[in-house]
């Protein structure tokens, strides 16, 4: 008989402790999942880059051949030929540095999905995407969502109906028991009437004489509500905290690509340019090369930009719990038939 509620109160921590263990393994899945995606883009913008770097080296080929001439000819000092072989190798060592950190994250994408690393690969890809659009208000409920905070909230629930628990421990526990017992052991008797012994009757116990265990035990169950009611606190202010540092990221990056797309623009053509200057003998092939190397880099600050970019939009996602739709906000009826 659960006379002081201590059985109810451990069904509601049992099953409160259930749901914050159901909430921790959606977190790993999240969070896999948020690893998966963001190792993903960041392969295929490494794929960008490194044809971004074979495209350069085939152009710098052509332009060695050129100053190689053109010194042949006398119309160029030796200085130029090493400056345009400088370029290209420098240009080959960038293009070697990033296949390693591209064949990183293939390892990676190959852990995530079950898979040893020397078993799969994924084929170079142009970089095409569409990035989610984000609405510009977002309510505050699509964080109940998030595994972290669940998890959070149902550990507090488990620890406020385990200080009822330790608060029944002062009550006497009173207890219906039943024994069943035979006579004998043979077979065909078992059935016989005469052959059951049934005892039924009220049993008493409570802890009069506990020195103070029990208080003790309300105390540190208090104890641990109260921490975990910080915990909660603390879990759902820094969630508040990532959704507005990634929204305020995504904002600036939008206008810093921008930015940078007119600055590559710009080194692009500067590069073209220079390059036709030298070819008429305006100019020395050192200036082709500076306005080239800045061409690249300006080049490879963009791509890094959209990496970022597409990071940031798979981190908002996974902040919010896994999207804005409102639609997927949970119930607490259908929450509650879960949980049954």
């Amino acid at each position: 008989m659960d006379l002081w509620g201590k059985l109810r109160r451990t069904r509601e921590a049992d099953r409160a402790s259930a749901q914050a263990s159901a909430a921790q393994l959606a977190s790993a899945i999240l969070s896999a999942q948020s690893s998966l995606a963001q190792y993903y883009f960041q392969l295929r913008v490494l794929d960008e880059k490194i044809r971004l770097y074979q495209a350069n080296i085939t152009v710098y080929q052509h332009y060695l051949k050129v100053v190689t001439n053109q010194y042949k000819v006398g119309n160029i000092s030796s200085a130029s030929v090493s400056q345009a072989q400088t370029q290209l190798h420098s240009t080959r060592v960038s293009m070697l540095d990033l296949q390693w950190q591209r064949a990183q994250y293939e390892h990676a994408i190959a852990v995530l999905i079950g898979k040893p690393p020397a078993a799969f690969s994924l084929a170079a890809q142009p970089l095409s995407f569409q990035l989610p659009a984000v609405p510009k208000t977002l309510p505050s409920a699509l964080l109940e969502r998030r595994p972290d905070i669940a998890y959070a909230e149902r550990n507090m629930a488990s620890a406020n109906a385990s200080v009822g628990v330790a608060i029944a421990g002062y009550y006497p526990d009173l207890s219906l028991s039943a024994s069943a017992g035979f006579e004998n052991s043979v077979l065909g008797n078992l059935f016989e009437l005469p052959s059951r012994a049934w005892s039924v009757g009220p049993s008493l116990s409570g802890n009069i004489f506990d020195f103070g265990a029990t208080k003790a035990q309300v105390k540190q169950a208090k104890a641990e509500y109260a921490a975990n009611i910080a915990n909660y606190r603390q879990t759902v202010l820094s969630a508040f905290q990532e959704v507005e540092d990634y929204l305020v990221e995504m904002q600036v990056l939008e206008k810093e690509i921008q930015a940078q797309q007119l600055a590559t623009q710009f080194a692009k053509e500067s590069a073209r340019v220079t390059y036709n200057q030298f070819k008429l003998g305006m100019i020395d092939y050192l200036d082709v090369a500076t306005t080239e190397a800045t061409s690249l880099s300006q080049q490879q600050s963009q791509l890094s930009l959209i990496s970022t970019q597409l990071v940031n939009s798979v981190q908002l996602i996974a902040a919010l719990g896994g999207g804005w739709n409102s639609d997927q906000l949970p119930r607490a009826k259908a929450q509650e038939e879960t949980t049954e």
